[in-house]
């Protein structure tokens, strides 16, 4: 080795991996319809506002929110159209780049009992 050669490389840039974690639901959540409740998520990166999505068995069942600020959380009245079921999950995505996402764990929407 010749301790008087070096070389420098070219120009170069690292960049941050944007990310997001739905850090609630979460798989022991069970929501009733009319209640409002708290979704909330953890990013990293540049991420400005996320949407918001609920799926039902890995299907889109509607947007929560097109585009909200990425404060890391929003407030969601359920609403009471929505049928029983154990396998909806939220999915939260940059608005601006939507192959950032994460969804989260599957939990329970339900309906009120009904009194006569």
């Amino acid at each position: 080795s010749n301790p008087g050669t070096n070389d420098d490389s070219d120009t170069f840039e690292i960049y941050t991996l944007d990310t997001i974690t739905v850090t609630n639901p979460d798989s022991i959540d069970s929501w009733e319809t009319g209640t409002t409740q708290s979704i909330t998520w953890t990013s990293t990166g540049s991420i400005t506002d996320v949407k918001i999505e609920l799926y039902n068995v890995s299907i889109l069942e509607g947007v929560i929110v097109a585009s909200t600020p990425n404060n890391g959380s929003y407030s969601w009245t359920i609403p009471t159209y929505l049928v029983d079921g154990t396998d909806y999950q939220i999915r939260i995505s940059d608005a601006s780049n939507p192959g950032t996402y994460n969804d989260s764990d599957t939990f329970e929407i339900f309906a009120p009992d009904i009194t006569v």
